[in-house]
């Protein structure tokens, strides 16, 4: 669970920090919905930060519906997936049910597709590790019933994750008469947002409109394929940049998705693989038995991501030896993905990154064939490559300036009296053109005068080149937020 940077209203929560909830001890508020509160909250006993998510007494809408959200979170405890986040516990405290999950800084998909489209392979990445997550859970007999981009965190460790596993079938609230535009239990803090509403048993429907598949309209017998629904309608956000569906609220989205034709993928300047498109569409059938299950989902994006590789000849040679792997390299360095995942997720909050380690620990070729690849499907990125010399800022500074990537080096003059190369191998000077930037000889940069010297570190950095234009926003909040309505007649 992820904890929020924004400010959270504290006026009438449940619990005051300090207070204790069983051996939790809370810290602060990080997230409300409609269904509860929560936490960031210490553990006493083992000394960890969990995130606290309270349930209040009054989402339990049937004398058995506490036993069952107790069952299913347990049920889900037994996970151990990566791309699900763990739950540690589960309780209740004065008659308030609360699961404990593992706390983690991040960013939700949600808030992802509002800032920016992801590249091709960061999308068909994100949709593999919440197919590989489904699969898990359908194993385990566990639909989500919830799925949308607000309950997948892309931790700052780079590994995408699924919230509130088993919780939504768990949690049921009776419909909501009235309008159903007008009826909405979406949480104030999407970021950390509770899976508020959900379908109910019987007595009408629950879940987020945005996603909901044609049964769940219905209100028929929900099955694991109503999660691939929302599996295929968040690919389409994620390769094609847009929502599916043009509607002006939930009850105009109803009748589009409960019509019987195909649904029409939206339109894009970038060409769409076959295979992917193919895969989206099939995800979005209205027919729940037509569509795929998650296990055969998670094996066609692996295997469209492992086609995007550079086709290889039978006489390259895949082991470099001591050579360092460059870009070229990026479809034969492999071993390192989660390292990769991790750094390019903490560019986005640190903006100088250093890579430090002994000679030959694989510092290049982690960055040239392992991270540089990772940044060019974001976009356009400029890569400068420099050995520091004598002034690394000024030199810096100069490629800044001109945004060239190649360069001739040449040799500073001697001062007058000077031995040239008996003390010291000449140093590189900045002219005005920025044509010299680093400390070598004209000979290039591995090349150094006189006895053998130690080979000055290299800088590698990179920049994106422009801002480009983030992809159409996600679906109006009206339609994308856990809402409420009454079950179809």
């Amino acid at each position: 669970m992820t904890s929020s940077r924004q400010q959270v209203s504290t006026s009438d929560t449940l619990y005051e920090p300090g207070r204790s909830v069983d051996h939790y001890r809370v810290l602060r508020l990080i997230g409300r919905g409609g269904m509860g509160e929560v936490y960031l909250a210490r553990d006493v006993r083992l000394g960890r930060k969990v995130a606290l998510k309270v349930v209040r007494p009054d989402a339990m809408t049937s004398p058995d519906a506490r036993d069952r959200f107790l069952f299913e979170a347990r049920t889900t405890a037994r996970f151990n997936h990566p791309h699900i986040v763990t739950i540690y516990d589960v309780g209740e405290h004065h008659g308030r049910p609360y699961v404990a999950l593992e706390h983690l800084e991040g960013q939700s998909l949600r808030e992802r597709l509002q800032a920016e489209q992801p590249g091709a392979g960061e999308a068909l990445r994100i949709g593999l590790a919440i197919a590989e997550a489904l699969a898990e859970a359908h194993a385990h007999k566990i639909v989500h019933r919830d799925l949308k981009p607000s309950n997948v965190l892309l931790g700052e460790d780079g590994r995408p994750r699924v919230l509130d596993f088993g919780l939504a079938r768990a949690l049921a609230s009776p419909g909501i008469e009235g309008d159903a535009e007008a009826a909405s239990g979406a949480s104030q803090d999407e970021s950390a947002e509770l899976s508020d509403s959900f379908e109910s048993d019987g007595v009408g429907l629950r879940g987020t409109p945005a996603y909901m598949a044609p049964e769940q309209w219905r209100n028929e017998e929900i099955t694991p394929a109503a999660d691939i629904w929302a599996l295929g309608v968040i690919l389409c956000q994620l390769v094609y940049g847009a929502y599916p569906f043009r509607a002006a609220g939930p009850m105009a989205l109803r009748a589009q998705v409960l019509t019987p034709e195909a649904v029409a993928l939206p339109e894009t300047e970038t060409e769409v693989a076959a295979p992917l498109e193919g895969l989206i569409r099939e995800c979005m059938a209205k027919v729940p038995g037509d569509r795929p299950d998650a296990q055969r989902v998670a094996d066609r994006l692996a295997a469209m991501l492992r086609g995007e590789r550079r086709p290889r000849s039978r006489r390259e040679n895949p082991y470099r030896g001591l050579l360092p792997f460059d870009e070229r390299h990026g479809d034969m360095f492999f071993g390192r993905d989660d390292e990769i995942a991790a750094f390019v997720e903490r560019l986005r909050s640190e903006p100088v990154l250093p890579v430090v380690g002994p000679s030959g620990a694989g510092k290049s070729s982690f960055i040239q064939a392992g991270v540089v690849p990772r940044l060019r499907e974001q976009g356009r990125w400029l890569l400068l490559k420099l050995r520091p010399g004598s002034q690394p800022i000024r030199n810096l500074a100069q490629r800044f300036i001109r945004g060239d990537t190649t360069v001739r080096l040449t040799p500073s003059r001697p001062a007058p009296g000077s031995s040239h190369g008996q003390d010291r191998p000449p140093q590189g000077r900045c002219t005005n053109s920025g044509e010299t930037l680093g400390g070598a000889s004209a000979g290039g940069p591995d090349s150094m005068p006189g006895p053998i010297q130690a080979t000055p570190p290299e800088l590698l950095v990179t920049a994106p080149a422009g801002s480009g234009e983030a992809g159409p926003p996600p679906p109006d909040l009206a339609l994308d937020e856990t809402v409420a309505a009454p079950a179809a007649p």
